[in-house]
């Protein structure tokens, strides 16, 4: 003990100096350890930032691919005289005509004519084939008219016997004045008995009536 106390007094500075390289060593070792340890903190964290932004990047991609792939794609019920009746999926711009060729295609008891084969589909449809007892046809007869067709054609001609004034107006060529002369020969003569009896008003000539023939009325 007494030669350690000697040589502390005899090399007393050195000592210090060893002392104070000592800790300043340790302090700088403590700094350095430090500093690799944030490092690879830092490290790690933006390899993980990565893998995540890829991975969301990755779902998004897919979320987007299945969302586009359904708005291309359509479902249809196929019914009726095909070969194999069902759902079937097709591209958004199919006809009815690869819905049926997709359902196995027509059966012999099939009405061909009860389909346009040439229309396009939409999702959640239906493709309806009749069978020729059936009767159904979709294609219209030239000379059909629908009931609504006919009944808005009645109702849009002007009753020459009880038009007012303003409703003949709605006639071509006929103003104010024609009207009130068609008005004043019914009141004078009594009900106009057919169409031709209009000759009778001055200013209306047979031309006029042809004219008119389809868009007035005596009415029943």
């Amino acid at each position: 003990m007494e030669q350690i106390m000697s040589f502390y007094k005899k090399n007393r500075t050195s000592c210090w100096v060893g002392g104070g390289l000592l800790i300043l060593g340790l302090i700088v070792l403590v700094i350095l350890l430090g500093t690799g340890s944030q490092k690879q903190a830092e490290s790690l964290d933006q390899v993980l930032t990565a893998e995540t932004t890829q991975i969301a990047s990755s779902s998004q991609t897919e979320q987007e691919a299945e969302t586009e792939l359904a708005s291309t794609r359509i479902q249809v019920d196929v019914k009726g005289a095909v070969q194999s009746p069902g759902l079937y999926e097709l591209s958004a711009d199919s006809r009815v005509n690869d819905a049926i060729q997709l359902a196995g295609g027509f059966t012999q008891q099939a009405d061909i004519k009860s389909v346009n084969l040439a229309q396009k589909l939409t999702d959640e449809g239906v493709v309806y084939v009749a069978t020729k007892e059936e009767g159904i046809s979709a294609l219209p007869s030239p000379n059909a008219a629908s009931s609504d067709q006919i009944s808005s054609s009645k109702e849009e001609r002007v009753n020459i016997n009880t038009a007012t004034a303003e409703e003949l107006q709605t006639l071509t060529g006929v103003g104010q004045k024609k009207a009130s002369d068609i008005i004043a020969y019914r009141e004078e003569n009594g009900p106009f008995q057919s169409i031709e009896d209009l000759s009778k008003v001055s200013g209306i000539g047979q031309k006029t009536i042809e004219k008119w023939k389809d868009h007035v009325t005596v009415g029943s």
